[in-house]
This record gives C-alpha cells, sequence and structure tokens, in this order.
C-alpha cells in the first residue's frame, strides 16, 4: 500500500530556533501515521538565518524533502503563505497540504 504523501507549507520570519524543533515533532506525526512529508519554508525575507542550515543535520525519517523558498524582504504572513501555495500547486505531488504556522 502507498504511503500517504504531505506537504506541510510553512512561513518564517527569523524564527528558525522553533522550525528546529518543530520538525522532528511534525516527522514523528508523519511516521506514527505511515505518510511521508515533504516541508516547504517560506522565508519571508529573514535578517537572521544562521539556524537556517541547522535544519540539514535534523534525523528526519518521514520527512523525505525540506525546501526553503526564499523571499528577499518581508512581505507578511499572508502574503508568504500565497507565494508558498502557488508553489506548492505548482511543484509538490501530495494527497494533503497542511499549512501551519513556524512558531510553537
Amino acid at each position: 500500500m502507498a504511503r500517504t504523501k504531505i506537504t506541510v507549507l510553512m512561513a518564517t520570519y527569523n524564527d528558525w530556533d522553533s522550525i528546529n524543533e518543530l520538525l522532528p515533532k511534525i516527522d514523528k506525526a508523519l511516521e506514527q501515521t505511515n505518510a511521508v512529508g515533504h516541508v516547504v519554508i517560506v522565508d519571508d525575507g529573514s535578517a537572521e538565518i544562521a539556524e537556517r542550515d541547522l535544519i540539514r543535520s535534523l534525523p528526519l525519517s518521514a520527512i523525505a524533502k525540506v525546501e526553503c523558498i526564499e523571499l528577499f524582504r518581508n512581505h507578511g504572513n499572508q502574503r508568504a503563505n500565497a507565494v508558498g501555495l502557488a508553489y506548492c500547486d505548482a511543484n509538490t505531488d501530495a494527497d494533503y497540504l497542511i499549512l501551519m504556522d513556524s512558531d510553537q
């Protein structure tokens, strides 16, 4: 039986610490439901990006791919979500799309 494909979309502005804590929790939930995940993060012009690179070192098993779309300046959460939705529509193949906040 094929695993359910779930795309998780979240916009963020300088909230990489929360994302680094949130991704393992999402991964665990996906694993428990036998789903495979694709996470799309819209960086809404963050000035602080040092923690963003920590995402690559997270031990994730059910999340197959994490992508980051970088906006060059802050457009606000709703516009960043709209950009992310358009991107996901054109570039992802999922059974479900979950739009969520990046903070906990």
